[in-house]
């Protein structure tokens, strides 16, 4: 685990080929990811780098399900009733983020 953006995207491209590899020579490739892929997830990141490559590539993505959406349908609880702001955070080792995700009263435009 790293920060470094630089280590990330050659690690990201590195992935990337090797999924091209498998699927240049006809086979399958799953990658499986805790939640969604398309919240938070190195998925996000894998696609990316894999479009680069090759941008007409078919890429089928399944929805997953977030732990927050699990956790609200193992309780009952409603997550944004009406008009209701719902603030989501990415975990992180700084709190500022959540700060200003509070300050600022949920996700809105």
């Amino acid at each position: 685990m790293t920060s470094d953006e630089r280590v990330l995207r050659e690690c990201w491209q590195a992935a990337a080929r090797q999924v091209h590899t498998i699927l240049a020579a006809g086979d399958d490739c799953c990658f499986l990811t805790l939640g969604d892929a398309m919240l938070y997830s190195t998925y996000i990141y894998l696609l990316r780098e894999l479009k680069a490559i090759d941008p007409a590539i078919r890429v089928v993505t399944t929805p997953g399900v977030t732990a927050f959406s699990a956790a609200a349908a193992a309780t009952n609880t409603a997550i944004g009733l009406a008009k209701q702001l719902v603030t989501l955070c990415r975990a992180s080792d700084d709190l500022g983020p959540f700060t200003a995700a509070f300050d600022h009263g949920g996700t809105s435009s």
